[in-house]
């Protein structure tokens, strides 16, 4: 089950956010001064090969990318994780993976992100 952080680290000059996390996946909400969800980003399968997909309320649809973890830089350490363009995905997976994490989540960010991925055509 997604588990809200307590105290995440902000990042100056970037919008108030909230971190969920689990096993399997993250969310991050990003909120405005009125405390109004403008962006989210969902990375799902992290122990395998991890995806994020990302809304914003001022740009139109969702973005997928996969995440570099930085593994394979080949300098004798790890790199900051980036993401970088990925294929085809699969919404309905991800979107019944998301709901298999859910339960606990404030009903507002929940029906969001359910909003958005079944905004691909898709039913919850």
């Amino acid at each position: 089950m997604l588990k809200e952080i307590s105290n995440p680290r902000q990042i100056q000059g970037e919008p108030c956010r909230k971190w969920f996390t689990s096993d399997t996946a993250d969310l991050v909400v990003w909120f405005d001064s009125n405390d109004e969800v403008i962006a989210f980003q969902l990375c799902y399968d992290k122990p395998h090969a991890e995806r994020a997909v990302t809304w914003r309320a001022e740009a139109q649809g969702l973005s997928h990318m996969a995440v570099d973890d930085g593994e394979a830089v080949g300098m004798g350490h790890k790199a900051s994780p980036i993401l970088v363009p990925d294929g085809a995905w699969r919404p309905q997976q991800v979107l019944q993976a998301f709901l298999s994490e859910a339960a606990e989540l404030p009903a507002d960010i929940k029906a969001l992100v359910v909003s958005q991925l079944a905004g691909r055509g898709l039913e919850p």
